[in-house]
């Protein structure tokens, strides 16, 4: 993947080290058959373009409220050759998601949400029943949710099986490119957001529909 002068997680992404708690997840998911992914809250596009990139055939919807960020999503897109595949829109809200998933109803798809604590009134079955049909990656800001998201996981159960995982203190001495960097140089090129550490969790839920067209099991 290609990288323009500035991307908001550069630094962890070249190190290898940004998100990689759930690196095992997105193995499954490259290896998954997919038609669409909608990604809610891009940024600056890893995900999109690395899973465009590892996936020619997927098509990816992918959501940017931040017009600054979305013009630097729009340049690394560029950069990778992917444009065919990505197709950049604005803010989502559950009218937005619920009309794109009505549009692509009948694909196998998969929602990679990461929208700064907006998860549990975006995510909702009860209002989107079509996302009982689809799987989903969440990262949950814990504080914001609060308790909303054992609610939130509670309305998921009887359609999905859910995998959950806990963001971790990264550990220098995993990141070889980084061991002859001073202590505090390694803190901070380690440092993916704030508050530092605890705050995240990580929901992989596949949809108990959908679990005959996967060609390999969950990895847990």
């Amino acid at each position: 993947m290609l990288l323009t002068e500035y991307s908001r997680e550069r630094l962890p992404i070249l190190i290898g080290s940004y998100e990689d708690e759930i690196q095992a997840w997105v193995r499954e998911i490259i290896k998954t058959k997919y038609d669409h992914i909608v990604n809610i809250g891009s940024g600056t596009g890893y995900y999109a373009i690395g899973l465009a990139l590892q996936m020619p055939w997927v098509s990816i919807t992918a959501f940017e409220a931040d017009i600054s960020v979305q013009e630097i999503f729009r340049r690394n897109v560029e950069l990778n050759g992917v444009e065919r595949q990505i197709h950049i829109k604005g803010l989502c809200d559950p009218a937005e998601l619920r009309s794109l998933l009505r549009e692509i109803a009948g694909q196998y798809c998969l929602i990679i949400c990461d929208c700064e604590g907006c998860e549990f009134d975006l995510l909702n079955p009860l209002e989107i029943p079509a996302l009982r049909e689809n799987d989903l990656l969440i990262e949950f800001h814990l504080h914001k949710l609060g308790e909303k998201m054992s609610t939130m996981l509670q309305t998921f159960s009887a359609s999905h099986d859910i995998s959950l995982i806990t963001a971790q203190k990264k550990q220098p001495q995993k990141y070889p490119d980084i061991a002859s960097w001073k202590s505090l140089e390694q803190e901070v090129a380690l440092l993916e957001r704030w508050p530092r550490h605890g705050a995240w969790k990580w929901g992989y839920l596949v949809s108990k529909q959908q679990v005959p067209r996967r060609h390999t099991p969950v990895e847990k």
